[in-house]
């Protein structure tokens, strides 16, 4: 059985409060967070990511965890996993540092081939 999370927070940057992250929830308080070869477990089963991009190369944070994410804490992550900043990099999200939830797409282009997504942008998160 798989899972899927759809849950994005807008969030003040755990390295600087005066900037604002967006990212991904995949963690909530209690769960195990696991990353093999790119695929993302959370309590032993196997998240459905069809919006994740993802290369081909290997990067070192391919495996990561397992890891329970503390209570009033959130595990996130980018969709673009090869070059994202996210918990991997600087642990989980206090709940307190958490200040919204974004409601539509302003930009979106793929990245590999620098192709502008237009009809992507302006839908509703």
């Amino acid at each position: 059985m798989s899972k899927k999370f759809t849950v994005i927070f807008i969030f003040q940057y755990p390295l600087d409060d005066n900037v604002d992250y967006i990212k991904r929830v995949i963690g909530t308080p209690g769960d195990t967070v696991e990353m093999k070869e790119k695929a993302v477990f959370v309590n032993g089963e196997i998240l459905e990511e069809d919006y994740v991009t993802r290369n081909e190369s290997a990067c070192s944070r391919d495996n990561f965890g397992p890891i329970i994410v503390p209570q009033n804490h959130y595990f996130v992550l980018g969709d673009n996993r090869d070059n994202s900043s996210d918990s991997r990099e600087w642990g989980t999200i206090a709940r307190n540092k958490i200040t919204g939830r974004p409601s539509l797409v302003y930009f979106s282009f793929k990245q590999d081939i620098l192709f502008i997504r237009f009809d992507r942008i302006g839908k509703r998160i």
